[in-house]
């Protein structure tokens, strides 16, 4: 039996936020396995969790300000009380950056050593002076993708980075099965899921569709609006350009197979330096293609239906030549399973220093 705790500031709910849940019910179910999420006990994280039946310990990890030197301390003291109550052979698994630090902080002085494991599913961290010091010292590394384990080689020399793959569940797979494949003729109905802020690339796409409007038919946008000064810029643009009757807001999106079963493509226009987002893998569960901007694209999605676009003439070959064919649920499951991250986190663990 091995036990697993899982670190997250839970700032907000994002992919991050939901590979947490996702491990942590994954490993739950498991008979020989269990599973804690150390988070703020009153962030969204924390109500799914306990809402899926998953131990949930409050812990908090402030940021740097003014207060900082008050409330820092008593953080990690905070966090430095909880791991005493983890048995030695625990995995915990810093989610962020931030728990990072924490933790090591924590484990300062603790009288016998914590198994961490960082997993890092994107790449802007990788630039960062913490990252090198931290990282070069302490712990293990798993990270997504193959582009994320590029940039994170480059800054940690001989540092062994372990390569895992974004996932979902079984149950996900199946459910998402069940949505019907595109029976429209003509332009393809477009669909963007994502946070609106804007590393998500929205007012490029917005641009670049704009260029190519003869390729398209519609384009929906389902995303949380996480900043509203960057929602009105969108607004404006789309009415600046006369697409305020093709393209809509959406919302947040709860229902996954009714989103997918509204298009015929996803497009992943990030402008950040995203690691591997999972909407990808949802899409093609959901039997649609995907449509990536340029840097995300990486070989774990070789023989699959995912395609990369630099710019609106690019974007414009790509839905000329659209490839609908739908992939086979095994060969997802087997690539984005979730056994293979558990795999690559335990894996690590045992050689965390």
């Amino acid at each position: 039996m091995r036990d697993f705790a899982f670190l997250d500031d839970a700032r907000t709910f994002g992919g991050g936020q939901g590979n947490v849940l996702r491990l942590a019910r994954y490993i739950g179910s498991l008979p020989d396995n269990s599973v804690r999420v150390i988070c703020p006990g009153g962030t969204e994280l924390a109500r799914r969790c306990r809402a899926a039946g998953i131990a949930v310990a409050n812990a908090s990890f402030p940021g740097f300000g003014p207060l900082a030197p008050l409330w820092i301390p008593r953080a990690v003291g905070r966090l430095r009380r909880l791991f005493t109550r983890l048995d030695p052979e625990t995995v915990v698994v810093g989610m962020s950056l931030r728990t990072q630090v924490y933790a090591h902080a924590a484990g300062l002085g603790f009288g016998r050593s914590v198994r961490i494991v960082h997993f890092l599913p994107e790449q802007d961290s990788a630039r960062r002076l913490t990252t090198k010091l931290l990282l070069r010292r302490f712990g293990a590394v798993v990270v997504v993708g193959e582009n994320a384990a590029r940039a994170y080689r480059a800054q940690l020399g001989n540092v062994q980075v372990v390569v895992a793959n974004t996932f979902l569940l079984p149950e996900e797979f199946a459910a998402a099965a069940q949505t019907a494949g595109p029976t429209r003729d003509g332009p393809p109905a477009l669909g963007v899921l994502a946070r609106l802020i804007p590393e998500k690339g929205i007012v490029e796409l917005v641009n670049e569709l704009a260029e190519i409007e003869s390729a398209w038919s519609s384009l929906v946008v389902g995303g949380k609006r996480e900043k509203e000064s960057y929602v009105r810029t969108v607004e404006a643009r789309l009415e600046a350009l006369g697409l305020d009757q093709r393209v809509r807001l959406a919302g947040h999106v709860e229902d996954l197979g009714a989103f997918f079963a509204e298009i015929d493509a996803l497009v992943v226009p990030s402008v950040g330096n995203e690691g591997q987002p999972t909407v990808i893998v949802e899409a093609l569960a959901h039997g649609r293609p995907a449509i990536v901007r340029e840097p995300i694209w990486s070989r774990e999605f070789e023989g699959l239906p995912v395609f990369p676009y630099w710019d609106g003439s690019d974007l414009e070959r790509v839905l000329g030549s659209l490839d609908r064919t739908r992939v086979d649920p095994n060969v997802l499951a087997e690539r984005f399973g979730p056994r293979q991250v558990l795999e690559a986190l335990e894996a690590d663990a045992l050689g965390a220093p």
